[in-house]
């Protein structure tokens, strides 16, 4: 595609090969733009073909937007996580559409991803898209025609952070690889209806702590040391205050224990969603007995423990913190950040985290912030808990075969 600047506004060109290759009825869509998410389109049939142009007027495209152009004040930060909120909300929209565009006879093939045509106002909060309102064959009427790698690229633009998690990034991504038209509609979804607010620990102290009268039961004996000082000495204004105190800490105490445990429920939700997608069941599971859908599974050879990690991002951290690790070992000779993995390509590193949580790799204990490469089979102690490697690649994998057939229409 390229970008024009026409006498009526700005317009992204796409070359069509034939007026044979115009498919109408999606052009009838886009006119219509029931989800909010198109560019209007025009065919121009001139003197250089057929080109169908997309009116951008208004709109920048995402990688220019730059949220951090305004002067930083407080009340620029809540107009920015206003801003968040909105794009988070239409970033669903936009990502359900592409499903949804299906039943319509829309293919998701045919949806512009690259990040240089995908465009938003200037307060970030709109998105949309170019749609090339050419004929696509029956067999791209699937999710998986939209391209996991192309998703993966769009998503990826620092325009999505802070709007989408990483999580829901991979799910996403994964559904798009796997056909799997219902679990990204799910977290299409979520994306459109959840805030991140909604779950950002900080939302706990807003919604479930504080009240009011804990307020005043904190603030009680310190007002009354006041008069107790001149009425009863100095003595019982000591005990007003030291009881304050108590009181303040063990309310705190209690905030704390509350939201860790919170967080960690939230965290162990979020870690039964990477098993349910990534994990395959019994009938789709190799020989071994272990799924085939993750690159490397950290398999658990310690009663009390998950049995299986699914690891499948760029870094992941092994600690005990809940709010830090992204597999959590609660034991007390795991650290609070452990060890990291990192991914590369189909190549996975170890390195440790923490001088006082010991890290083997084959009983041989790894120093300092070296890498260390992983292999199959390999045992790893973490701390006293013991686990294996098992890497798995797509070539070895048997084929996901999805349980939403091609629609024809």
């Amino acid at each position: 595609m390229k970008i024009r600047k026409g006498p009526f506004g700005y317009f992204a060109i796409e070359k069509i090969g034939s007026s044979d290759d115009i498919y109408e009825y999606a052009g009838e869509m886009i006119d219509m733009n029931r989800s909010g998410i198109f560019l209007p389109c025009y065919i121009n049939d001139g003197p250089g073909g057929i080109t169908a142009c997309f009116d951008f007027s208004g709109y920048i495209p995402i990688p220019e937007f730059d949220s951090h152009k305004q002067k930083s004040t407080a009340a620029f930060g809540r107009r920015d996580r206003d801003h968040l909120r909105k794009r988070r909300k239409n970033a669903g929209i936009l990502l359900a559409s592409f499903a949804e565009g299906i039943d319509n006879l829309m293919s998701p093939a045919a949806a512009v991803l690259d990040r240089n045509y995908v465009f938003t106002d200037p307060a970030g909060d709109d998105i949309r898209i170019c749609y090339c309102p050419v004929r696509q064959p029956a067999s791209q009427l699937s999710i998986i025609s939209l391209g996991y790698e192309r998703l993966e690229e769009l998503l990826a633009d620092p325009f999505f952070d802070g709007v989408i998690s990483e999580d829901e990034k991979q799910t996403l991504i994964f559904s798009v690889r796997e056909n799997d038209e219902v679990s990204y509609l799910e977290c299409c979804r979520e994306i459109e209806t959840v805030s991140l607010d909604e779950d950002n620990t900080g939302s706990f102290f807003r919604k479930n702590t504080i009240t009011g009268r804990d307020i005043i039961l904190l603030l009680l004996p310190v007002t009354a040391a006041v008069p107790a000082y001149f009425l009863l000495g100095l003595i019982p204004c000591i005990l007003f205050l030291m009881l304050g105190i108590f009181m303040t800490a063990k309310t705190f105490r209690t905030i704390h224990t509350e939201l860790r445990e919170e967080n960690e429920e939230r965290i162990n939700a979020r870690s039964d969603e990477r098993s349910r997608i990534l994990f395959a069941d019994t009938e789709q599971s190799s020989e071994t007995g272990y799924p085939c859908a993750a690159q490397l599974i950290l398999i658990s050879h310690n009663p009390g423990i998950r049995s299986q990690y699914a690891i499948y991002m760029d870094k992941t951290t092994i600690g005990s913190d809940v709010f830090l690790s992204d597999i959590v070992l609660k034991h007390k000779s795991v650290a609070s950040i452990h060890a990291v993995i990192y991914m590369n390509g189909n190549s996975f590193w170890i390195s440790p985290c923490s001088d006082s949580g010991a890290l083997f790799l084959e009983d041989r204990k790894l120093e300092g912030s070296k890498r260390y490469e992983i292999r199959d089979g390999q045992k790893i102690t973490v701390g006293e808990l013991d686990f294996s490697f098992r890497l798995m690649f797509p070539s070895t994998a048997p084929a996901f075969v999805s349980g939403h057939p091609t629609r024809t229409g």
